[in-house]
């Protein structure tokens, strides 16, 4: 199962951040302070606008893209991404 973009044959739908893991490995550079409290100011105020791409691995979903949001979507304690 993937989350993906309208239009791309792939469903975009709420999924429990708890159900989601994050890989080990971070495959983008990481985010500096003010560019997360940013990201963390426009989640709280307008919610998560571009949806996660997940897969699933071994009956899990795993974060392809979007970790960020997901990190930000758990600290604001927001219990579904798109």
């Amino acid at each position: 199962m993937s989350a993906g973009m309208p239009g791309s044959g792939e469903q975009i739908r709420q999924v429990p951040v708890g159900d989601i893991q994050i890989p080990d490995v971070r495959v983008t550079s990481q985010m500096s302070t003010e560019e997360r409290e940013e990201l963390v100011r426009s989640i709280a105020a307008r919610g998560i606008l571009q949806p996660l791409l997940v897969s699933s691995h071994e009956g899990a979903l795993w974060v392809q893209d979007g970790r960020n949001r997901l990190e930000v979507a758990r600290l604001l304690g927001i219990p579904t991404v798109p």
